[in-house]
């Protein structure tokens, strides 16, 4: 966070009583751990509907475990392939198996047809990345001067 953004905040709180500054901060808190408290809730709820049990000790063999806080959830892997929402790690990594994007080729090529129209010096052609801001507006291409640093995208 900015030493401005900071100041500024302390500008704001600074207009009022520190003991209602301190009541909303803990108010604050208070909300936070509600919303937490809530989902990890949500998330075990979610769990015992789909086949799982808490469970206190070694896990036993044969069994799949999660983990949601200090709470410790099984559940028969027989059991567990009829379960709809289950993604297997042979799913998973599948998914994420994407064919790889081409790169743009950015090496520094020297070009001896041009020449550069300031100084007349050796010019240099070099690859625009299709994620810069020249690239997203659609240049490939950014010719340079190695004399003077003349440059030009195209």
């Amino acid at each position: 966070m900015s030493e401005d953004r900071i100041s500024l905040i302390f500008n704001h709180l600074s207009a009022y009583d520190w003991d209602d500054v301190k009541e909303a901060f803990k108010r604050l808190n208070q909300d936070h751990v509600r919303q937490v408290t809530e989902h990890r809730n949500n998330a075990i709820a979610r769990m015992k509907e789909s086949g799982w049990s808490e469970h206190v000790g070694a896990i036993p063999k044969g069994y799949e475990w999660q983990q949601i806080g200090s709470k410790i959830f099984i559940r028969d892997r027989a059991a567990a392939v009829n379960d709809p929402t289950r993604v297997t790690v042979q799913q998973n990594t599948e998914a994420r198996k994407r064919p790889a994007r081409k790169r743009a080729d950015t090496s520094v090529k020297r070009v001896q047809e041009l020449k550069c129209p300031s100084c007349g010096g050796e010019m240099f052609k070099e690859g625009i990345c299709p994620g810069c801001d020249e690239g997203r507006r659609g240049l490939k291409v950014r010719l340079l001067c190695g004399e003077c640093d003349y440059t030009v995208a195209l």
